[in-house]
């Protein structure tokens, strides 16, 4: 179940995509916000506050909310974003705080569809789908299996 921030944060989202097609933006100016894009960014943050406890998701330009399904990654309109938010997070997540073993049968990502595992098995079919280099390197690197 989303919390009220993450609804908000959806809400925003929404916003922001909705404007970005309208003013025929992109994501290529991700790492240097223009004051365009900014702009638009405040107006939705502060449009979605004004709507108090309350919040609606309806459908937009990019955005169609579905019950259950709280992080857009199959969104074909966030894939230029995607190595900024890498880095973002690379800048922000300590890996001392990681610890990827309680994610292991617990968690299902739609890129697979079965329950996250360490194996090698399961690490070579993300890197297949997504062609991560990263992942690849990290298979090269390690000769036993991870899990």
């Amino acid at each position: 179940m989303l919390i009220f921030h993450q609804l908000a944060a959806l809400a925003a989202l929404k916003l922001v995509l909705d404007e970005f097609n309208r003013a025929n933006l992109t994501f290529r100016g991700l790492n240097m916000l223009t004051s365009e894009m900014s702009a638009i960014i405040t107006q939705a943050v502060v449009h979605t506050k004004s709507q108090g406890l309350v919040i609606a998701l309806d459908r937009g330009v990019a955005t169609i909310p579905l019950p259950g399904i709280d992080i857009p990654f199959h969104s074909t309109m966030l894939r230029n974003g995607v190595a900024p938010f890498r880095n973002l997070l690379r800048n922000k997540i300590r890996k001392e705080n990681v610890d990827p073993k309680k994610l292991i049968g617990k968690y299902i990502p739609n890129l697979t569809g079965t329950p996250f595992s360490l194996s090698r098995g399961y690490i070579e079919s993300v890197a297949i789908k997504t062609g991560s280099k990263i992942l690849w390197e990290m298979l090269d690197k390690v000769s036993y299996d991870l899990a």
